[in-house]
């Protein structure tokens, strides 16, 4: 049991020899889909991601937590007049990365799987007020899988830019056809520790 410890206590500290944190905020773009319709809802995210080298290679895996707002107004949403959307999610992505190194640059192509956890999502308007996880729980997921493919771009070792886009994969709403998915695109800016 002793050697057990030893060598987990020894993997644990290496792979910490290789890791980065990074805090970031940035903007995003949600584009809720259900066949040819699509409505865009804007807003920001905020959050860490810990960079773990797996050997030499130049491949990291990068898991992360993120907040997301994002909200639309919209003077004709679906049945609703004047309506305002709001959301609130914690994202969970879980990226694999490949460092190319060019000229003091650092280039990260990514993809991986992003799981998001709904905390809030209501709808006010003129005609009627809707908390879609409460009022249509029956209907509206809370928990979303999506496929995130994007790239990242290290300045100086302190200084991270990224694009990415997040394919929605989960129909968000129970048993909608067309399916209805959320998919995100998203730009921001990080520090790196």
């Amino acid at each position: 049991m002793k050697k057990i410890l030893t060598i987990a206590a020894s993997l644990f500290i290496a792979a910490n020899a290789f890791a980065q944190v990074s805090v970031g905020v940035g903007y995003l773009n949600n584009g809720k889909k259900t066949g040819d319709n699509t409505t865009s809802m804007n807003g920001f995210y905020a959050g860490l991601s810990y960079d773990i080298a797996l050997g030499s290679s130049g491949l990291t895996l990068s898991p992360g937590l993120y907040y997301n707002y994002a909200m639309a107004k919209d003077n004709d949403y679906y049945t609703y007049t004047n309506a305002k959307l709001q959301e609130h999610s914690i994202n969970i992505p879980v990226r694999l990365a490949y460092k190319i190194e060019a000229g003091g640059v650092v280039i990260m192509p990514y993809a991986g799987p992003v799981a998001s956890i709904g905390l809030s999502s209501k709808t006010t308007s003129s005609i009627l007020d809707v908390d879609m996880y409460n009022d249509l729980s029956d209907y509206y997921k809370r928990f979303d899988l999506k496929l995130g493919l994007g790239v990242a771009a290290d300045f100086a070792n302190m200084i991270r830019v990224s694009a990415g886009y997040d394919f929605g994969l989960t129909n968000i709403w129970k048993d909608a056809d067309p399916k209805w998915t959320n998919n995100i695109f998203h730009v921001g800016v990080a520090y790196l520790f």
